[in-house]
């Protein structure tokens, strides 16, 4: 975040970096950005891991849960 820019701007910048993390999250895929280097290839690769693994444990407690009675 820089400072020096207007709130909007930051503000905008957020939101971008918003959508990019749930479009990573999720394991949506990407149509509008790409990760360019080898080091952000493998962070949005670990961070669609970590999403679909975290959306598996999520359904099994719930799925527990429920039969649990």
């Amino acid at each position: 975040m820089d400072l020096g820019q207007g709130v909007w701007v930051n503000v905008e910048m957020y939101l971008n970096c918003l959508h990019y993390t749930v479009v990573t999250f999720t394991t949506l895929g990407y149509g509008e950005i790409t990760p360019s280097t080898l080091f952000t290839r493998h962070l949005t690769s670990t961070h669609a891991f970590a999403g679909a693994f975290m959306m598996a444990m999520f359904v099994m407690v719930f799925g527990k849960k429920m039969t649990r009675g």
